[in-house]
């Protein structure tokens, strides 16, 4: 499922994407938006497509709106180029139960 929403007056393209286990930011956006990321140990996140890419960074407490709710959450920074953010299972579990 694809949405768009607004982060910092910014309209950002949303994938939700059960099957990451991360949420992700693309690095591009992340600059774009002036988000504050901070170095981690590297982790191996697996893309949709199969791909493995080296994540370096993250960014604590990104926050975005959608219908007038701010959300905020933990993102890792990757280069996706397809989408600025990706929302997986991280995300989702943190709406409610997950069956």
């Amino acid at each position: 499922m694809r949405v768009t929403v607004l982060s910092r007056k910014t309209s950002i393209h949303i994938l939700v994407d059960l099957r990451s286990t991360h949420n992700l930011l693309d690095i591009a956006v992340a600059k774009k938006l002036g988000c504050r990321v901070k170095a981690i140990q590297p982790q191996a996140i697996t893309m949709v497509d199969g791909n493995r890419l080296q994540c370096l960074y993250v960014c604590k407490g990104f926050h975005w709106d959608i219908h007038s709710e701010v959300l905020i959450l933990d993102v890792m920074i990757i280069p996706s180029g397809s989408c600025d953010i990706v929302l997986g299972f991280q995300w989702l579990s943190q709406v409610g139960i997950v069956k």
